[in-house]
């Protein structure tokens, strides 16, 4: 009795389904809801039908209970706007993005870490720019571009010329990957009592480091990127450090970096502190 009356519910269920132009050409949407319908849509791109999960109301008409269904309304149509990336802006340093749909279509992405285009699996809707459909594409696009991480140009400049004691290296750092675009400042200035570099550093106008270091072979100084701090860090690596009763000499360099691996290596150069300035100061 029961199997029957769920019978009933389910077929007057198909019945009342909204009636739906059928298209072919669409890209597969999910709709609003949140069911989980496995359900089938055509790939014009591919010229074959794959699986989808549909929410339960809203989308399109490429929307199909079967596979033999699909071939059936849409076999044989080719693709009129359905290609990837036709309307989607190229994007060199994303992650790969399967996106939502479960066919297994090579396809190929910019590793900006390795500096060269490598494949993955794209499930044939969403994703991102980040997607290519050869290696010949992806590298016309990406391993020249300077939209790249590699060629990322050096930002940070040191002023060394004021009255205060310090020496103030900025730079606009901006790199989508670890969703960055702010003004990265690191103030240097000496510690005499204990012969140390006491450094404050701010991006934007949030202090992520004031503490002293070693003048003597110091350790680089990595600092985690809000928001994405377990992932993306820039390290400060100070070097070839000389105090004498004059001035302080120092060298910098700045390495962003992406799970421990440098995105860049940026050679800021050597400065000096004036060593009188600091003591009259004390």
């Amino acid at each position: 009795m029961k199997i029957l009356i769920f019978s009933c519910i389910i077929a007057v269920a198909l019945a009342a389904w909204p009636e739906e132009k059928k298209t072919c050409t669409d890209k597969p949407d999910t709709g609003l809801c949140q069911a989980l319908f496995r359900m089938w849509y055509y790939d014009p791109e591919t010229q074959s039908c794959q699986r989808f999960v549909y929410g339960g109301c809203q989308g399109n008409g490429n929307r199909y209970w079967s596979e033999e269904e699909c071939l059936n309304n849409c076999k044989g149509v080719e693709p009129v706007s359905m290609q990837h990336g036709e309307d989607e802006e190229v994007d060199c340093n994303s992650f790969p993005d399967v996106g939502l749909c479960d066919a297994l279509i090579q396809r190929y992405y910019y590793n900006p870490l390795e500096g060269e285009c490598q494949q993955f699996t794209y499930g044939g809707c969403g994703g991102n720019g980040n997607n290519f459909k050869t290696e010949e594409e992806c590298n016309n696009k990406c391993a020249n571009s300077d939209d790249a991480l590699s060629a990322i140009p050096m930002p940070f400049s040191c002023d060394c010329e004021g009255e205060d004691s310090t020496c103030a290296c900025c730079g606009h750092m901006k790199i989508s990957t670890i969703r960055l675009d702010k003004k990265v400042c690191i103030e240097v200035g000496y510690n005499n009592e204990k012969k140390a570099l006491s450094l404050n550093i701010k991006a934007g106008d949030k202090v992520l480091y004031n503490n002293s270091i070693s003048a003597t072979n110091p350790p680089p100084v990595c600092i985690g990127i809000p928001p994405m701090t377990m992932f993306a860090d820039v390290c400060f690596d100070f070097y070839d450090i000389k105090v004498n009763t004059e001035e302080i000499h120092f060298c910098l360099n700045v390495k962003p970096r992406l799970v421990k691996k440098n995105v860049a290596d940026w050679k800021v150069g050597c400065n000096n502190l004036k060593r009188k300035v600091i003591e009259e100061q004390q």
